[in-house]
């Protein structure tokens, strides 16, 4: 019995080494390849019958994929590894100004977005230690900033939220 006994310590003993091998695998993985990877799910699973009929479930896919992108370049800031997000920034940012070339005009939110597109987009070139990008993202922002404060008054007093002058009669 005793044989026994060694065989089932050795296989408890092994098992507990390829669980920490393959935890430790799992915890050593990059920010940025754990965002890649739900990135790559998500795409993987959009509905493409779905997404053509649908206009808001393909919006929402959309918006989920953007905001992957954003987290994506983020990750790779924090990796020190600023091409690689300002390659998914410009995306980002492009994506964002082509809203304006469409027949209805961009909402705040959207300039919002590219705002804050702009800052992840500074903090790449600070690392790359471009100082006349990070004046002329700063310069972007700003405005881009100032353009969504004054859209979303305006929206505001649209849909009746503002208790502004010119309610009053």
């Amino acid at each position: 019995m005793k044989f026994y006994l060694k065989i089932a310590a050795f296989l408890i003993t092994a098992g507990m080494v390829i669980f920490l091998v393959l935890m430790m695998k799992e915890a050593s993985k990059s920010e940025s390849l754990i965002i890649a990877g739900e990135r790559k799910k998500l795409a993987d699973s959009i509905d493409k019958n779905r997404a053509g009929k649908d206009p808001v479930y393909a919006r929402n896919v959309e918006e989920k994929l953007r905001f992957l992108d954003y987290r994506l370049a983020i990750a790779f800031n924090t990796e020190k590894r600023p091409d690689q997000a300002i390659a998914i920034l410009n995306k980002l940012i492009s994506s964002e100004e082509a809203k304006s070339q469409q027949s209805f005009p961009r909402r705040a939110r959207s300039y919002y977005n590219e705002a804050e597109y702009y800052e992840a987009l500074i903090e790449s070139l600070e690392i790359k230690k471009d100082e006349a990008g990070v004046k002329e993202a700063e310069r972007n922002r700003d405005e881009l900033q100032r353009k969504a404060s004054e859209l979303k008054k305006l929206e505001e007093r649209a849909e009746g939220r503002s208790v502004g002058v010119g309610n009053a009669q």
